[in-house]
């Protein structure tokens, strides 16, 4: 009888490595080769990093499904938490800005079905630069904004709002404009129908084509001197009601149940726990491919819309958490016409670094 059991386990031991070896479970999520793109890394210049990750996805622009990000350690110690964005087929960018001279170290890692991997640790040495680095508030008085390098920062410009299409050149144009008379300051609206239309078709997925123009305005504005508050909506992409240019867009918002979306009214954007969610994975990406830039000086949440005061200030903080390169924050206010909105409330919430007044 003995026998007779060793042998029943001996067969099932035998069946279950054969089934093994001719159906093997798959392989773990890993990140593999990672090389720095950058040829030498100067202080207030954009360092990029590829990474190869290995892993299950549908959808890349989900962290839920795959989050990858670079964990960085300054020449001081400081420890920083950039994320990563999606390039293509297996690669992932992480873009960052040094701030400090010397050797600065840093490891990718991945999360997606459960797991987790993480590469070696690296090293990137920094020289000095001439750059001035990120804008931000004075400490001595926070009514005034200065470099990194200490240098103040006095801004001028105006609106670039309305370009058509994704025409980079076009604001390229502008800048250089810019640059000829004296300015160096300007607001450029993204992901509305007429301009940079970025998340727009199907919720949770973004324009590659938008994106790439994006990251063609800002070399532009390296070029040319200019600092951009980056707008992050328009009203009206919230907007049901015919507008006097024809600009209401809500019938086509993915966020739109009609069109598939969690909310049935505008307003439901602001409240709905999904279209949170969607939100701040978008507001994620554009902080791993954009947030590396001094040439952003702030992300505004909305050009003229009185969003809800608990709705931004938790898209302030969420922001702050994610951004270890710390540009402003703001937001501004002025649709639905109609109502009777108390801006101080706005003001208020601490999460906001100057007041975009309209």
């Amino acid at each position: 009888m003995g026998a007779m059991k060793k042998y029943r386990f001996t067969c099932a031991a035998l069946t279950a490595a054969a089934l093994l070896a001719a159906f093997p479970p798959p392989s773990a999520a890993e990140v593999g080769k990672t090389s720095c793109l950058t040829e030498k890394a100067v202080q207030y210049k954009s360092v990029e990093i590829s990474a190869s990750i290995s892993a299950k996805y549908d959808n890349p622009y989900d962290p839920s499904q795959i989050e990858v990000s670079a964990s960085i350690t300054s020449p001081s110690g400081k420890k920083l938490i950039v994320p990563s964005f999606h390039s293509s087929g297996s690669s992932w960018i992480t873009r960052f800005t040094p701030v400090e001279t010397g050797k600065y170290s840093y490891a990718i890692s991945e999360k997606s079905s459960g797991t987790a991997s993480s590469s070696p640790s690296y090293n990137i040495d920094v020289t000095p630069g001439e750059g001035d680095g990120f804008i931000r508030k004075c400490g001595a008085n926070p009514y005034y904004l200065k470099f990194d390098s200490g240098r103040p920062f006095f801004g001028l410009g105006h609106n670039i709002g309305w370009v058509p299409g994704d025409k980079a050149h076009t604001f390229e144009q502008y800048f250089k404009l810019f640059r000829e008379n004296g300015c160096n300051l300007t607001r450029v609206w993204m992901n509305v129908p007429w301009a940079m239309p970025f998340e727009m078709d199907k919720l949770g997925r973004y324009s590659e084509g938008t994106a790439r123009n994006i990251d063609a305005l800002i070399k532009a504005s390296e070029k040319y001197g200019v600092y951009i508050i980056l707008v992050f909506d328009s009203y009206s992409t919230l907007m049901a009601e015919t507008g006097p240019w024809g600009e209401e867009s809500w019938a086509d918002n993915p966020y739109n149940s009609k069109k598939g979306g969690p909310c049935k009214e505008p307003q439901d954007f602001f409240t709905d726990n999904a279209a949170k969610i969607y939100y701040k994975n978008r507001v994620r990406y554009i902080m791993a491919r954009w947030g590396y830039s001094p040439n952003i000086i702030a992300f505004e949440l909305w050009n003229e819309f009185d969003a809800p005061a608990g709705w931004v200030a938790e898209m302030a903080a969420y922001i702050r958490s994610i951004n270890p390169h710390g540009q402003l924050v703001t937001t501004s206010m002025g649709y639905p016409w109609s109502n009777n909105f108390e801006e101080s409330d706005v003001w208020k919430t601490g999460g906001l670094d100057f007041i975009d007044y309209h």
